[in-house]
């Protein structure tokens, strides 16, 4: 879930839990780490979780021949010059990669451990290992370079005391591959049904410490299942002229699907302020009309928005771009941007959010999920085809919420924050306006500007400006601290409003607090509650 990261000095502190015994004879294991030789207030990460089972050493494939037919050989000039230009930089243990071929999909590899290196304790060396993954980014699949290990399945060690591997890896599906691995005289080591790997970003590795509180959205890969696929219903709108009419539900009744399907219509024609707002009445009523509806207390209704959210990693540097993560029903938090033209980053991390809309629906429908378990589920897709196709496959994971791209399928993990991007929030050396600055939330922002990130100019904002409770006490606090502060009156719903208080005041940064409270449970909300909440926040 997180990379391990040893630092230089110092020591980790590793925790292994192994649960107890089920009835099928697994049991649960799950991995945390803290930074730190000794025991403190530090926190712990949970870095990996995973299934044992007693399977015993017999079975495995041996790989006799060798190098295999057929099989052309790898240039590895560079190597492992190729690991550093992609942020992996192996030690000298971990570069015991010898000689590669490749014979149509499937890659070869032999690998041996340095002279010197103990085996005994291991069943496998993990450096060996490592190693073998190596030829995976040296057969000209560029995009597998700067990836690492991340979701195991099938893993079944057959063998002991290995110091030489001959490996054969070969795809599983889109973006996996298999492992067959066998000693220097081809008898069986290893086996593993399913490797994914994932990227990871050069500040994921040279970082190990974070922040102690703060999460954000990570999108991880999930292995596909091989049971049987379920039944999918696609629902089209009732009237073919209407997009945004609810689906005609009548024609899916027998035989009952597993899942019935329906597609937040695309309301970017009407500009993101408007479109958000339809969007949301559209999921409002689509949602509220299938709970109500007993022909379907079996079947699970899929809501699928497209390019609503964020999958992959952000490069290096990119801003941060408008939060997609929605909000509890109608409510609204705050929202933090920084840079000189917020929408030309519209994105959270790196990939962009092309229909912002229908952002919107997802901090709607995953309220209703929260209220109806197991009724719903939310899936963004791209584009292709592979995608679509892969609907059923992402369905059968079990997920409640889902992206596709390119038929990968993703679902989104809590993970810590890098310390590095805490402690960097960008708010540069101009001034910072604070929209709903007297509101209990905008003064905790506005005093922890000043006395915890060192801002030294603020623009606070809020309907009533300096008429409003409290706020030149606020703004005579934080000037006693050495802050220059303004205080203006001005409705943020109000374009034109906004676009003249700019031009009077420029800003190299806004957190956006403002925003009206109106939430309530899914079926006492209104398309007029939600319009009135969205005004300030939309």
């Amino acid at each position: 879930e997180a990379p391990l990261v040893v630092p230089e000095s110092g020591g980790v502190r590793v925790q292994v839990w192994v649960g107890a015994e089920e009835e099928s004879g697994s049991r649960e294991l799950t991995v945390y780490a803290s930074a730190g030789d000794t025991d403190d207030d530090r926190p712990w990460t949970r870095h990996a979780t995973g299934v044992l089972r007693a399977v015993g050493r017999s079975g495995g494939t041996s790989l006799k021949e060798w190098p295999p037919t057929g099989a052309k050989v790898v240039d590895l000039d560079g190597y492992p010059d190729h690991a550093a230009d992609a942020g992996l930089g192996y030690g000298p243990v971990f570069q015991g990669l010898r000689a590669v071929w490749r014979r149509a999909d499937e890659v070869f590899a032999e690998v041996v451990l340095p002279d010197g290196v103990e085996v005994d304790g291991f069943g496998l060396h993990p450096a060996l290992l490592d190693a073998a993954l190596h030829a995976i980014g040296l057969t000209g699949d560029a995009d597998e370079r700067g990836q690492l290990p991340h979701t195991w399945s099938g893993v079944r060690l057959h063998a002991s005391g290995a110091t030489v591997l001959r490996v054969r890896l070969a795809p599983t599906g889109a973006d996996g591959v298999s492992l067959t691995v066998a000693d220097g005289a081809g008898a069986p080591v290893a086996t593993v049904d399913g490797l994914v790997l994932r990227p990871v970003t050069p500040e994921q590795l040279a970082d190990g410490e974070h922040g102690d509180a703060l999460f954000g959205v990570d999108w991880a890969p999930v292995p596909q299942g091989d049971g049987d696929l379920p039944t999918v219903a696609w629902a089209e709108p009732a009237d073919p002229t209407d997009p945004a009419s609810l689906a005609d539900l009548t024609g899916l009744i027998e035989p009952q699907p597993d899942f019935v399907v329906v597609a937040c219509p695309d309301t970017s024609a009407s500009g993101p302020v408007t479109g958000a707002h339809e969007a949301a009445h559209w999921a409002l009523h689509t949602v509220r009309t299938w709970l109500a509806d007993e022909r379907f207390e079996a079947a699970r209704l899929v809501v699928v928005t497209g390019e609503a959210v964020a999958v992959t990693p952000a490069p290096s540097g990119d801003a941060t771009g408008p939060d997609t993560s929605g909000g509890s029903h109608a409510s609204g938090g705050s929202h933090t941007s920084h840079g000189s033209d917020a929408s030309d980053a519209s994105h959270t991390s790196g990939e962009a959010v092309r229909n912002l809309a229908q952002a919107a629906v997802w901090g709607l429908v995953r309220s209703a999920q929260l209220e109806n378990p197991d009724r719903i589920v939310l899936v963004d897709l791209d584009g292709e085809a592979a995608s679509r196709d892969a609907l059923p496959a992402a369905l059968a994971t079990g997920e409640t919420q889902l992206a596709v791209r390119a038929g990968a399928i993703s679902a989104p993990r809590l993970a810590r924050i890098p310390k590095s991007v805490v402690d960097d929030p960008g708010f540069g050396s101009g001034a910072v306006l604070v929209t709903g600055a007297t509101g209990t939330l905008g003064t905790l922002v506005a005093r922890h500007l000043v006395a915890g990130r060192g801002v030294r100019n603020l623009l606070l904002v809020s309907r009533r400006g300096e008429a409003a409770e409290g706020a030149t006490e606020l703004r005579d606090e934080l000037v006693a601290q050495g802050a220059e502060v303004t205080l203006a009156a001005c409705d943020v719903a109000d374009r034109d409003a906004v676009a003249a208080l700019l031009a009077e005041h420029p800003v190299t940064a806004v957190v956006h607090t403002a925003g009206v409270l109106d939430d309530g449970v899914l079926g006492s909300l209104t398309p007029e509650r939600i319009d009135t909440v969205f005004r300030p926040k939309v």
